[in-house]
């Protein structure tokens, strides 16, 4: 199937029975619907966790898990690899598994040139070994990791500062008295 249309004016929506549809951004309309990659079997799940990943202190526990123990590593895996559609970019898929406030702690080397210390993902098997194992056959190395990690969490922190934004303009429109007219 070929959409005449350029990728970026349409975004992913995963629906709860595990289907993914692509909006318009413009018109917020479905135009398409996809079957998940891996159609038979149940929703992929990791025990003893919610996804998207709302906190830094479970992404921390999830990191702990899939290090000590192989078949928590591998549901990961399985729902890295099954829930991300084909086409889909990891700067896309991220928000998926991860909210942004869990990212706000890290980055992808641990370094920031405001000085504030980031964790470096590179070091966590959650976001690098564990995305290795789940896309290599889409022909994701580790470079192609570093650079797309390193574009969601700029996108992360992007969404993020527009919250902020749109929530003090919000504010102050609310607090400003307007005089009434009789």
């Amino acid at each position: 199937m070929t959409l005449n249309v350029t990728e970026r004016s349409y975004y992913y929506i995963h629906t709860t029975d595990g289907e993914f549809e692509i909006r318009d951004k413009k018109s917020i309309k479905s135009k398409l619907i996809l079957q998940s990659p891996h159609p038979t079997g149940p929703n992929p799940r990791v025990t003893g966790f919610t996804f998207p990943i709302s906190e830094q202190e479970e992404v921390e526990r999830l990191e702990n898990n899939v290090s000590q123990n192989a078949l928590i590593r591998q549901e990961y895996i399985n729902l890295l690899s099954r829930k991300k559609p084909e086409g889909m970019s990891i700067v896309q898929f991220l928000p998926l598994i991860f909210s942004d406030e869990a990212l706000d702690g890290y980055n992808y080397n641990g370094s920031n040139t405001l000085g504030k210390c980031k964790l470096p993902m590179k070091g966590y098997d959650i976001f690098s070994h564990c995305f290795i194992d789940a896309f290599s056959s889409e022909g994701l190395n580790l470079n192609e990791l570093a650079t797309q990690m390193a574009a969601a969490i700029k996108q992360s922190r992007n969404r993020m500062r527009q919250r902020t934004f749109r929530a003090k303009k919000s504010i102050q429109k609310m607090l400003e008295i307007k005089p009434c007219v009789e």
